[in-house]
């Protein structure tokens, strides 16, 4: 998955989002009764690891939605019993889970079996508590039967859409999912195909689509809408959606992304600079790519952007790190794009704010910022790691840092040797003071006085010994 779909998933789950409302209810709604699950995988015997969710009929009109499926994704709309299904609490389990403080009312238990990815599912009957026991034993046993293999792709070109967005909905009206707490459905194809394993037979049906998270990138629909797809036992199916690309409104592009900048690209002697990448990394501490952009033939661009970290108690975005950097094959900007160390957020913060952010250097929705970068012919470093006695450090990272390094990052650059103890950086800037680092030791400091391409070096790491602390002698040129 893109690290920006990665970041928002982790901060979701870091903050401790629950999808649903959670085994806790409020006071008044707390019991004493229980409910233990017990999983049988489709082997007959007890799974390794799945994820037990238990959930609670509610009335349509607790939703504060129309009873339609398409409403609400957080919901199970049954149209087997004709009840709608809250989640209210997940269990990641070996082969057995429990919930108690329940109510009287009608519940159902789920449970995927496996990690990561969807597997075999299994669905409870539905379990009336009427308080006449305190203790109600379940058995979910997981079903069998066919896989459907997915592909997507682009109507156009025929290639296949990456992390495309695909949802599975079963008979019943259950979406079929991954091991998470999320009650979507939404599975990521990444390279364009996916799999679902293990699916009753029945008639599904199918949704596909691919949202732009980045500005420009392009936005996929599937025409026709969910598509039907009868599964037969023991016949496995493959199904090509052809996603049609989706174009996105200036106006649009403005209230999905309303952070901005926008400027020129140039080379030292004046000239633009075409096809020049433009990126935005937001966020507090761990910065996210959030957005990027291309320059064209004039060397102008425009940058839209989003937040790395959104607020999950009020609309407003905080106030955050916003680096904006360009990058460009055998070139770095002249100034390590130290001018696009920037922040971002709603409102324009207070005079004594924690960041000691001043007005002018505070992104704000609507007003875009002017940032130009020149572009300055780069070197390259190329060589080998090795011990004391000349044997190979393979698989090992290893830094180059400098006095002057980018906005929001104290390493200039950073690599890991191949099987052979090689390595290789590029991009690197000429005329600052640098050196490497490997495992707490330092090298020598350098200076490149020319782009030349490469400089060669033959890094050996000396470990401590005694008294003494680990070395890195450079050779090379």
């Amino acid at each position: 998955m893109p690290s920006n779909i990665r970041f928002y998933f982790l901060i979701m789950l870091s903050i401790g989002i629950a999808i649903g409302r959670t085994a806790q209810e409020s006071p008044e709604q707390t019991g004493t009764l229980a409910i233990q699950a017990h999983v049988v995988d489709v082997d007959g015997k007890k799974p390794e690891k799945c994820m037990i969710t238990f959930w609670k009929s509610i009335p349509a009109e607790d939703t504060g939605l129309s009873a339609e499926p398409s409403e609400s994704r957080q919901l199970w709309h049954d149209s087997v019993t004709g009840k709608i299904w809250e989640p209210i609490h997940h269990f990641g389990a070996s082969d057995s889970a429990i919930i108690e403080n329940l109510v009287p009312g009608e519940y159902r238990a789920t449970a995927f079996c496996g990690h990561g990815d969807p597997a075999a599912l299994g669905v409870s009957d539905v379990i009336r508590l009427d308080g006449s026991q305190e203790s109600t034993d379940i058995v979910v046993v997981i079903e069998d039967g066919p896989a459907l293999h997915i592909q997507a792709i682009d109507e156009a070109s025929r290639e296949l859409v990456e992390y495309a967005s695909i949802r599975l909905i079963r008979p019943d009206g259950l979406p079929v999912t991954a091991w998470s707490r999320g009650g979507s459905g939404i599975i990521y194809a990444r390279d364009g195909r996916y799999t679902f394993k293990h699916l009753a037979p029945g008639l599904y049906a199918l949704e596909a689509e691919k949202k732009a998270f980045h500005f420009g990138n392009p936005e996929y629909v599937y025409p026709p809408g969910p598509l039907k797809v009868d599964l037969t036992k023991g016949e496995d199916a493959t199904i090509t959606l052809e996603l049609s690309e989706l174009p996105i409104t200036t106006e649009e592009a403005e209230r999905r992304w309303p952070w901005a900048v926008s400027g020129t690209v140039t080379y030292l002697e004046g000239n633009p600079v075409e096809c020049a990448t433009i990126r935005a990394s937001c966020g507090m501490g761990t910065l996210m790519p959030t957005g990027s952009a291309s320059s064209d033939a004039k060397g102008e661009y425009l940058l839209r952007f989003g937040p790395g970290m959104r607020s999950l108690s009020s609309e407003e975005t905080p106030l955050q790190a916003a680096t904006i950097s360009v990058s460009k094959d055998g070139y770095c900007e002249q100034n390590l794009y130290r001018q696009g160390g920037l922040m971002m957020a709603s409102i324009l913060p207070a005079a004594d704010n924690a960041w000691g952010a001043k007005p002018e250097d505070v992104i704000l929705p609507g007003r875009p910022k002017r940032l130009d970068f020149v572009l300055a012919p780069a070197a390259s470093i190329e060589g080998r790691l090795t011990d004391a006695k000349g044997r190979s450090l393979s698989e090992q990272g290893l830094s180059i840092k400098s006095e002057h390094s980018w906005p929001s990052t104290s390493v200039l650059a950073h690599t890991t040797t191949d099987a052979d103890g090689k390595f290789r950086f590029a991009g690197i800037p000429v005329g600052y003071v640098l050196w490497f680092e490997y495992a707490g030791a330092a090298s020598e400091k350098q200076v490149l006085h020319q782009a030349k391409q490469p400089y060669n070096y033959h890094l050996s790491y000396i470990a401590p010994k005694g008294d003494s602390d680990a070395r890195l002698e450079i050779n090379g040129n």
